[in-house]
């Protein structure tokens, strides 16, 4: 894999693929602990956060965009990804990550059964 072609506005989906790997890593570590999906949660919150949070020093460019992220799906049929990240889309991402680490401190003595589904 060559690192000197990696962008910037991919950090969009590496933002998106951590969240993604971390429920499903801790849907699967339900089967050996219950404990286990618990941490497994909080600390891909905290990542994502720390990721999220070093996404604002991209904030003084000329576009509207922060960053901006564009690859052709399916072009035939005129369909691609787009992820974009402004000022507005930042705050969001960060409150909703934030959330995400008080339901999982919430959540830590309630949830008994199906852990890992749970975080998932």
């Amino acid at each position: 894999m060559d690192l000197t072609a990696f962008q910037p506005a991919m950090l969009l989906l590496v933002l998106l693929g951590i969240l993604l790997l971390g429920g499903w890593l801790a849907w699967l570590a339900e089967r050996w602990d219950n404990e286990l999906p618990r941490y497994i949660a909080a600390a891909t919150l905290v990542a994502d956060l720390g990721l999220a949070i070093g996404l604002f020093a991209y904030r003084l460019t000329e576009n509207t965009w922060w960053l901006e992220f564009y690859m052709p799906w399916m072009p035939r049929l005129g369909i691609s990804l787009s992820l974009g990240l402004d000022g507005i889309s930042w705050v969001l991402i960060i409150l909703s990550l934030g959330l995400g680490l008080l339901a999982v401190a919430a959540a830590w003595h309630e949830v008994k059964t199906r852990v890992g589904f749970f975080h998932f």
